[in-house]
């Protein structure tokens, strides 16, 4: 009779735990399904798609700007004689003591990105 009953027992357990697991799986699909449908609400709206296009807008200057700065940088890479040679005349000036107009040629190259004189 005991074993009887512990059979039992472990019957109505394995079946508890077998409709407890799929309680909890029916109510993690229902919560997922959910979650989906506020998703696609979310994706479908109008500020959703403003922002997303506002991202992808940003995304895109910022790319532009990157290639620019990168371009920049490789002209001033090449070597320049006529640059070459007007920054060694300005360094000529300077030590002839024209300092004046060496102050007035360094703030232009300086103002203009020139990194010789900065």
């Amino acid at each position: 009779m005991q074993d009887a009953f512990l059979v039992c027992s472990s019957a109505l357990k394995l079946q508890f735990r077998e409709s407890l697991d799929q309680e909890l799986f029916l109510a993690y699909v229902e919560d997922w399904v959910s979650k989906r449908e506020t998703l696609q609400l979310t994706e479908s709206s109008s500020e959703y798609q403003a922002a997303t296009r506002r991202v992808q807008d940003l995304k895109e200057a910022i790319g532009r700007a990157h290639e620019l700065a990168q371009t920049s940088q490789e002209k001033l890479a090449l070597d320049d004689p006529s640059r070459e040679s007007l920054a060694q005349e300005v360094r000529r000036v300077e030590r002839c003591g024209c300092r004046k107009w060496y102050l007035s040629m360094r703030l232009f190259f300086v103002e203009a990105g020139d990194s010789y004189f900065s």
